[in-house]
């Protein structure tokens, strides 16, 4: 079966309840065809950014200007062709449970 490579771009964020980093970690570590996820905060103040990659969470400091309210994800998925609708269709509406292992 073919495989393709593709970004699947998703808001995570609502008004009344933004998504943790764990919790967005969570989603992308459970899903087999997400490889890698490239974030950047859309929060005017927080410049900073992640890459996670096999299991590796890296902050990426510098990534927009101070006061740039622009930000977004990006989800690299490696998988079949078929499955992009199914994936979508998981990180968008999956429930997560996120525990804390303090």
């Amino acid at each position: 079966m073919a495989s393709v490579r593709t970004s699947i771009l998703r808001e995570t964020s609502t008004p009344t309840r933004p998504p943790t980093r764990s919790t967005r970690y969570t989603l992308v570590r459970e899903e087999p065809h997400i490889v890698a996820e490239l974030c950047i905060s859309d929060d005017p103040d927080y410049t900073r950014g992640y890459v996670c990659a096999g299991g590796i969470y890296t902050t990426v400091t510098h990534v927009k200007r101070p006061g740039d309210p622009h930000g977004g994800r990006v989800m690299l998925y490696d998988g079949p062709a078929t499955g992009v609708a199914s994936c979508i269709e998981w990180l968008q509406h999956a429930p997560v449970l996120v525990s804390d292992r303090r």
